[in-house]
């Protein structure tokens, strides 16, 4: 399917030699790492181990903002940590190409922050909810000191995990299937606490998949926002994020074009579901 944002863009060998100018630290990219820039379809790139990902992936997107024409949508990269807005910052970050990729219509950051700030945060306001705080430790804290002393103990006899009050990814509420008493105390713990806007992260990203499927203009609405998406380390993206990603972006048949960094060698799991897999990393190839 074209990109509209992408029909006029085109990235040639001039484009390249000048961004390892602008670049510095006398960079220089090889046949295979042009072709990789010069990419735009909706492809998974396998880079290997010490190949120079970020540096290939911050000159792509070096030379996409500077032939962008649109200032209403842009480009959207995500990653587990920062590294990629940080690589920008400082290698481009003393350039208007470098301020340009780090303010509007673009949005460099994780994964967390994209869905909080794109679809979870305007989704609870819009049903009455308060957000003032997303942190888990501080939020399962407080609900802990809120149980009944035998609840404390029952916990602490039966379960690893002594701390249990959020909503966990397998069930959509809390971590274990016994209903009874308890599970109702907890239920109503962690109600009062979203009540006053305190959330945990793995409750933000349950709130993204329950918005997506309750609304699905909002996927309409992110696709014409980002119609372009790049995705750092997404070996580490684990199926129920990956489902997320999914639902946002290749949602109401309109796809967004999406390529997916990474070295599926190096896959580590742990979010909301750390047995899952992420099997559809690499889905079309290419190497560098």
């Amino acid at each position: 399917m074209s990109i509209k944002a992408l029909e006029h863009i085109k990235i040639t060998d001039d484009d390249i030699n000048w961004v390892e100018r602008i670049m510095g630290f006398n960079i220089k990219f090889d046949k295979s790492r042009r072709n990789a820039i010069k990419n735009l379809d909706s492809v998974d790139i396998q880079a290997f181990p010490g190949s120079g990902k970020i540096t290939l992936l911050v000159a792509k997107l070096a030379i996409l903002s500077r032939k962008w024409r649109s200032p209403n949508s842009g480009i959207c990269v995500l990653s587990h940590t920062n590294v990629a807005r940080e690589e920008i910052e400082n290698r481009l970050g003393n350039t208007d190409i470098g301020r340009r990729l780090l303010s509007h219509p673009h949005y460099i950051g994780t994964f967390h922050s994209f869905f909080d700030t794109f679809i979870v945060i305007p989704w609870l306001k819009s049903n009455g909810f308060e957000i003032n705080r997303i942190d888990t430790e501080f939020a399962t804290s407080i609900r802990w000191r809120k149980l009944s002393s035998g609840t404390k103990t029952y916990f602490m006899l039966n379960y690893k995990d002594h701390n249990l009050c959020q909503y966990s990814a397998e069930v959509g509420m809390i971590n274990w299937s016994k209903k009874g008493k308890t599970y109702e105390e907890v239920l109503n713990i962690i109600k009062q606490s979203q009540e006053h806007g305190i959330f945990t992260y793995n409750e933000m990203l349950l709130y993204a998949k329950k918005a997506l499927t309750e609304c699905q203009s909002i996927s309409v609405s992110i696709q014409s926002r980002f119609p372009i998406l790049f995705i750092d380390e997404v070996q580490d993206t684990d199926a129920f994020l990956w489902d997320l990603l999914t639902n946002t972006f290749d949602q109401n048949n309109i796809k967004s074009m999406r390529q997916g960094f990474g070295d599926v060698n190096q896959a580590i799991y742990g979010s909301l579901n750390e047995e899952d897999e992420l099997n559809v990393f690499p889905e079309i190839l290419l190497l560098f």
